[in-house]
């Protein structure tokens, strides 16, 4: 969610690159909300409670029995006779081995064509499906497998109805249940909201492709989840700012660089020369800087703490920016942003490195002309949380 993300952030007091967390948002893709509008009046869309939104009804319809037949059925199971009859041979899936029936018995052809219609019909065309996943055996073993198989008796019971109606075979109950509960069951309309794992994993490939190139094309440049990340991260107390006027950062401390000729401590004005001379440098190198290379020695701890104090009041003050991977840098002042000065080659490629979003001038399309119409996930996952380390 995007309150937790901004309750981390605001936790640690670091510069996290907005671009860089909407791209992790992205990326969640079974935390999603999505909305999908048709742009054309003429295009109707259709849902079945919070499943996949199609284009086609029938999409919807072909799957919907297997889907939906635990709420409105219960099932009788009793043990008979065996089937009477001269079977000589008994039709099986390769894949799976399941037993589908003698080519002679009544029940073949509607179990072969239930069957292909629950797993294979979106794969393949009937005639291809018996020839390629239909094998006929003549075991006497397997056909005595299938007789006391088909000792269990399956009959069907409505359990919506003030009096119960009982079916025999599946045949009928579908198609009870396709005349009495299956239109109320699928919604038309033009906009229909859905989860992100059952919108990309949905039966209708052609939608499923248009919303699938409107993620990309997001993921590219986030700026319809920024725009929607802004308000919540402001409400949580997050400012943002940018930097090296590259990348757009948000932080619970605003950037306040230290002014010219304000009196601070000799301690406190080595670190901000150290981190002038060295932008982007980690806490070690700015220990290493000001310390010394014996930093770490038991008779260096006092100064050690001294200098972890210091740096913790110029990080809350903000006139140091400690970024989310733990690199430090002074805030830009605003003759230096007016002036548009460009970082070094090692600070470009660090900050590159840190969010591959382009930069904050860039322009923002105004819209996206797509089949359907995809707005921002109203709900993501928090990111794991930066911890900022008591002491240098």
């Amino acid at each position: 969610m995007l309150a937790a993300i901004a309750k981390e952030m605001r936790s640690t007091h670091r510069a996290y690159p907005v671009f860089s967390a909407a791209k992790m948002i992205l990326t969640k893709t079974p935390l999603h909300r999505v909305r999908v509008t048709s742009t054309d009046p003429s295009v109707v869309l259709y849902q079945m409670g919070d499943g996949a939104i199609v284009s086609d009804r029938n999409l919807l319809e072909r799957d919907a029995f297997r889907q939906l037949k635990d709420k409105y059925f219960r099932e009788d199971v009793q043990q008979t006779d065996p089937p009477k009859g001269n079977f000589a041979n008994v039709a099986r899936l390769r894949a799976s081995g399941l037993l589908i029936g003698p080519t002679n018995h009544h029940g073949y052809q509607p179990a072969l064509r239930r069957i292909y219609e629950e797993r294979y019909a979106r794969r393949m065309p009937f005639a291809e499906f018996q020839q390629r996943e239909i094998e006929i055996v003549t075991d006497e073993q397997v056909i005595n497998d299938w007789k006391e198989k088909s000792r269990t008796v399956v009959t069907y019971v409505t359990t919506q109805e003030p009096e119960p109606v009982t079916f025999k075979t599946q045949a009928e109950v579908e198609a009870y249940f396709r005349e009495k509960y299956l239109p109320q069951e699928i919604a038309s309309g033009t906009t229909f909201e859905t989860n992100g794992t059952a919108l990309l994993g949905g039966p209708d490939r052609a939608l499923g492709a248009a919303i699938g190139e409107a993620f990309d094309r997001e993921f590219v440049f986030p700026h319809n989840v920024v725009n929607a990340m802004r308000p919540v991260m402001a409400e949580a107390g997050l400012t943002f700012f940018k930097h090296r006027k590259r990348v757009i950062y948000a932080s619970s401390v605003r950037p306040l660089p230290q002014p010219q000729g304000h009196p601070a401590r000799e301690s406190v004005l080595a670190i901000l020369r150290t981190i002038e001379a060295n932008p982007r440098c980690s806490r070690h190198d700015l220990a290493l800087k000001v310390l010394g290379e014996n930093f770490d020695a038991p008779e260096k701890a006092p100064e050690k703490t001294e200098l972890a104090a210091d740096l913790h009041y110029l990080l809350l003050a903000g006139h140091v920016i400690e970024f989310v991977d733990g690199r430090l840098d002074l805030p830009l002042t605003p003759k230096t942003q007016a002036e548009g000065e460009k970082p070094t080659g090692a600070e470009t490629a660090d900050e590159t490195e840190e969010t591959s979003a382009p930069t904050a001038e860039a322009e923002v399309p105004a819209s996206v002309e797509v089949p359907a119409s995809v707005e921002v996930p109203a709900s993501v996952e928090a990111p794991a949380p930066a911890e900022v380390p008591a002491s240098v």
